[in-house]
């Protein structure tokens, strides 16, 4: 998914559950234009994937949806929608975008396997999608099939979907995070999954953070890598394969400026 300077919005790959969103369930292998619209801002594609145990209990799948923002502020969505991923308040899958309410005040979204969140211009930070979603808003036992408020927070700045679990940073350099926490992937210091927002620490000056398969990894006002959770295949970049429950820095660097914690147990980062 691809959206380019000119506005336009572009597709390709795999598209069985109309992911792609133009209007077809045909993969395609090359960049297919999504309608004519040339006010596209954002895009985040969400992925598949299932897993028989991720410590609720519950079999947990997922299909494949987009989630993108318009240059006035709306929000739309596309793809697979059995548990609400969509927030358009179906179940219905969408092979064409498909907007999420009348709201034009969007700031930022990302998408996951099951559900979705958003953060709007006033700083609140809203989700929906799956009752057992890693966004969850404190409740494991209703589909939200419209955005639902997290809290009451109007802070919120950033922030990153994982496979099973959300981070964020606020306004104020805290870094957040809640869903699920098998592995210490919410650098809580346990390995209890949190319904609602937890913070990370009592640091105020974490700059960026990405979520990812079970790990996460953040980069601070300091330029110092910081990374948690599942360690299986040293996504850590500790020198160990021991998981983690609390930051641990990676190296002694202070030149880092971007981090991506990847969905297959890895880590990718910048230097300047």
């Amino acid at each position: 998914m691809q959206q380019t300077p000119d506005g336009t919005l572009w597709a390709w790959g795999s598209n069985g559950d109309g992911a792609l969103g133009d209007g077809t369930l045909a993969n395609r292998l090359a960049p297919t234009r999504v309608g004519t619209e040339t006010n596209w801002e954002t895009v985040e594609a969400g992925g598949q994937y299932a897993d028989p145990d991720w410590g609720w209990g519950d079999t947990l799948t997922g299909g494949s949806h987009t989630a993108a923002i318009k240059t006035d502020g709306t929000l739309w969505t596309w793809g697979w929608n059995i548990w609400g991923a969509l927030g358009d308040g179906t179940t219905t899958n969408r092979l064409t975008p498909v907007q999420v309410g009348t709201g034009s005040a969007w700031a930022s979204v990302v998408a996951d396997w099951n559900g979705a969140a958003a953060i709007k211009t006033d700083g609140t930070l809203w989700a929906w999608g799956a009752a057992n979603s890693p966004w969850n808003d404190g409740s494991i036992d209703t589909n939200r099939l419209t955005p639902k408020r997290v809290g009451t927070d109007t802070n919120w700045a950033s922030l990153s979907a994982g496979w099973s679990h959300t981070a964020a940073i606020k306004t104020d350099g805290t870094l957040w995070a809640w869903g699920f926490n098998s592995y210490g992937e919410l650098g809580d210091g346990t390995t209890v999954s949190r319904l609602t927002p937890v913070r990370v620490g009592t640091a105020s000056t974490w700059a960026s953070v990405s979520a990812g398969s079970g790990h996460t990894a953040a980069i601070t006002t300091d330029g110092t890598l910081w990374a948690w959770g599942s360690n299986w295949y040293g996504e850590l970049g500790d020198g160990t394969t021991t998981h983690r429950s609390t930051p641990g820095q990676v190296g002694n660097g202070t030149r880092w400026v971007s981090a991506s914690a990847g969905g297959e147990y890895y880590t990718i980062a910048l230097q300047r």
